[in-house]
Formats: C-alpha cells, structure tokens, sequence
C-alpha cells in the first residue's frame, strides 16, 4: 500500500519530535544550557528557503547544523532524499569554520537516529559514486548512535 504525501510529512515530523526529545533530555540530564532554533518547513511556512536545515543549536560557543532524514525503506537510505542544496549548504558551514554539519538519518525498522558527519557522508557517495543508497548497515558503519548525544557534543 503506498503511503499518502500527508502520511509521509506525519512521519518527519515524528522524527524531528523525537529529535527534539532527545536533544532535550540530554541537554536537561547533562545540566547543560543550550539554544536551538527549528528552520520552519517549507510544507508548513511556504519559506522558500530551501537550502536551510532543520536546527541550529547553539552550545558552549559553536553552532551544529542538523538536517532530519527519514525513509520509509528499512534496509537503506536513498541518496535523492537529500537534495544537493541541503548538502551544499552543510559542507560550507563546516568548511569555513562556522560549525559542525550533521546528517540524522531515522531508521524506521528500529527508530534509531544515526548522525552522520556531513563529510563523511559526501566521502562515501565520492568513493562509491555509482551507488544511490546506502544500507543501514552502512550507515552503521561512518555514523553515531543518535544516543550518545554526548560524543556529539563533547568539548571542542
């Protein structure tokens, strides 16, 4: 059965809420004060400002890019589902020192977040270039348990 676009935008916004728990509660648990801003959807404000992440947090002086993936695929992610404007805009914050650029991708099979550097995700699709997707189990392999909040976050 082929899920509706509405159902589809339920399901981001699952994740992004479930982001936004965790995110809470780690900073909540680790005593830890920070700022976050949620870059309101194009689906839901009409912005037409594409190239913009989801989040901007704000922490002991440094800003974290983050742009919310999911997939309704529970073997892989496809490579369409971020479009070049998304990665261009979080390869540049990093690149000139502005920050760090994450990638959360939602596994639907156990809804586990994966944080992928945004490097380290263009450093794939370069060394595999005819690939479209990567497997979860890939994923695995160059990304951070959305749990440990704390390596993500550690002291720069």
């Amino acid at each position: 059965m082929k899920k509706s676009s509405a159902n589809t935008v339920d399901i981001g916004q699952k994740y992004e809420t479930k982001f936004r728990s965790q995110l809470k509660s780690y900073f909540k648990s680790a005593k830890k004060t920070y700022f976050t801003y949620k870059n309101p959807d194009f689906r839901s404000s009409g912005n037409n400002n594409q190239a913009m992440p989801d989040r901007l947090i704000i922490y002991q002086g440094m800003s974290w890019l983050i742009e919310i993936k999911h997939t309704n695929s529970v073997t892989s992610f496809p490579l369409a589902n971020i479009p070049n404007h998304q990665i261009g805009y979080l390869l540049a914050h990093k690149q000139k020192g502005h920050g760090k650029s994450y990638i959360v991708i939602y596994n639907p099979d156990n809804e586990k977040g994966l944080f992928i550097d945004v490097h380290d995700f263009t450093k794939y699709f370069i060394k595999n270039p005819t690939k479209k997707s990567i497997t979860f189990k890939e994923l695995d392999k160059i990304s951070i348990n959305a749990n440990h909040l704390d390596i993500i976050f550690k002291k720069h």
